[in-house]
């Protein structure tokens, strides 16, 4: 019974996940229970062309994975297949779906994606932190559920496959801390730089600035240059793994116009973008919009910080973290950069690392909390849901029944 109780703990994230957004859709009469759409922006121009070409492929068809004949007199498809994620293990999905349904299949793929997210988050969670299961609860649904995830997921859902992966990318960074094998971080950074070689290369810069903290607050110096070690062998070794689709998509990425159309030096082209302002209200808007589900582990960090004044390091860490997380957000200059000077639509792309940092700070702080009882029952919580989204299932099949009734 025990073991049963802690595998439902493992399922109730992802499902309470799936639930609250059929309750959106359902609420708000987005399809499929009503007529309205989410899907718009790139998942229509682009990300629908794409997966019809991947599944062209995947059937059989007369087309290459990494050459399209049909478009502009043929393209090279080795930037979309990094850039729009076609390599990665979800898009399998699309083999089991007929093609003129992919655009309906996009809700599912999305649900899919948001429910993988909090459960990955979960097992980061459980693996790092001895705290209330509530907590580890909330905060992997948060991450899943992040102003990020919900604005981008509709307009450009191809990132959310890295983003799926990025917990236990970061789980494995754990590892090399507690000073063992290097090799799951090998093995997950290379999945993501197969997968997007964009969203990993912004998870790499911060994965280098974190590791850079936690080693100087945390690490005797005597064992620091083997964990710094570790983390470089694995980054160059995952590198030259991936190297098959990351050295394609570099030679395209070097010929386009983002890196040909300034004939400025690199030091005036840096000291322009440093002094560049948000473009209009909306984009700031959409930054703050980002970080609208982190009250509570903001609100556990600020707690903790007053009231464990005692433990100097981690607070210096985590106010050092929480400083390089925040400069992007009120210093566009810098947010520009990371984006290699430009951006159009979506102007904070890693968004999906600062709500990690500060889930992680709050779940570090909710340990601090005494809880004499665990009194959350996951069972009841899936029997619950489980009885709910049935309800939800039987009046979307009731709307089908009547329409067809009325034709």
């Amino acid at each position: 019974m025990r073991k049963f109780k802690n595998i439902l703990k493992y399922i109730v994230p992802p499902i309470i996940t799936i639930f609250i957004i059929l309750i959106v859709l359902a609420l708000k009469g987005f399809y499929p229970f009503g007529n309205l759409r989410i899907e718009y922006y790139d998942n229509i121009q682009q990300v629908i062309p794409i997966y019809m070409h991947l599944w062209d492929w995947l059937h059989g068809g007369n087309v290459s994975l990494f050459f399209d004949w049909f478009t502009g007199l043929g393209t090279n498809f080795f930037m979309p297949i990094s850039a729009f994620s076609v390599l990665s293990p979800f898009n399998l999905l699309l083999y089991l779906i007929p093609r003129e349904e992919i655009r309906n299949f996009l809700y599912i793929f999305i649900i899919i994606k948001l429910a993988f997210m909090s459960e990955t988050m979960y097992i980061y969670l459980n693996k790092k932190f001895k705290t209330s299961y509530i907590f580890k609860l909330l905060f992997s649904i948060m991450f899943a559920l992040s102003g990020y995830q919900l604005q981008y997921s509709v307009s450009f859902m191809p990132w959310m496959d890295v983003i799926v992966f990025f917990p236990l990318l970061m789980l494995s960074l754990e590892k090399i801390y507690n000073n063992r094998s290097n090799i799951y971080y090998i093995l997950f950074l290379t999945i993501c730089f197969i997968i997007n070689y964009y969203i990993t290369s912004l998870m790499l810069l911060f994965i280098f600035i974190l590791s850079g903290i936690y080693i100087n607050f945390f690490v005797e110096k005597e064992k620091r240059k083997t964990y710094i070690f570790k983390i470089a062998i694995g980054t160059i070794v995952s590198i030259g793994l991936a190297a098959f689709i990351l050295l394609p998509t570099i030679m395209q990425l070097t010929q386009s116009q983002r890196f040909n159309n300034n004939s400025t030096g690199l030091t005036t082209q840096i000291f322009n973008i440093l002094k560049s302002t948000p473009k209009n209200n909306f984009e700031r808007m959409q930054q703050y919009i980002m970080y609208a589900n982190l009250s509570l582990p903001i609100a556990l960090m600020i707690w903790g910080i007053h009231k464990f004044k005692k433990e100097k390091e981690i607070i210096k860490s985590i106010i050092i973290s929480s400083i390089f997380m925040l400069i992007p957000l009120f210093v566009e200059g810098t947010n520009l950069l990371l984006h290699l000077g430009s951006y159009v639509g979506y102007n904070m792309r890693y968004g999906f690392i600062i709500i990690f940092v500060f889930l992680n700070i709050g779940c570090y702080y909710s340990s601090k909390i005494k809880i004499k009882k665990e009194k959350i029952n996951p069972t009841i919580i899936l029997y619950l849901i489980i009885f709910v989204q049935s309800i939800i299932i039987l009046i979307y099949i009731w709307n089908i029944v009547q329409n067809r009734l009325a034709q």
